[in-house]
């Protein structure tokens, strides 16, 4: 048996040549197909031609943007009116925080105030008394 899959086999030199020519043959045509499509025009290119909106289109774009432009007023609208509430809030606190604190203040110095009357009326009273 081995003597026929021997004279079946082909020639290594002609095997190896074969594929040289389909292996150059394969990458001459990938190649070609490559330049063909790198010629044509892509979706995304942008074309220089003399091509013009229409009116309708023209109205229909500034529509838009007109559209856009209102939204973002809006917007800056929004924020700067929940600015002004959040400023006002925040005034509103302070004002309240301030005067319980002046209220804690004075109440300190009362308290301060009552105290010293408490060590002047003892002062005098032995001072009165060393004078006997």
């Amino acid at each position: 048996m081995m003597p026929l899959l021997a004279q079946i086999a082909p020639d290594p030199q002609a095997l190896t040549q074969f594929l040289i020519i389909v292996g150059f043959l394969g990458s001459t045509v990938t190649s070609w197909l490559a330049l063909r499509s790198s010629n044509r025009a892509q979706k995304r290119e942008v074309s220089f031609t003399e091509e013009f909106a229409t009116k309708a289109e023209h109205i229909e774009l500034k529509g838009r943007v007109d559209r856009i432009a209102d939204e973002i007023v809006r917007g800056f609208e929004r924020v700067d009116q929940k600015r002004s509430t959040s400023i006002a809030g925040l005034h509103d606190d302070l004002e309240t925080k301030t005067s319980a604190l002046r209220l804690e203040v004075k109440a300190d110095i009362k308290g301060v105030h009552d105290r010293m009357t408490d060590v002047l009326g003892a002062v005098r009273r032995i001072e009165g008394k060393i004078e006997k």
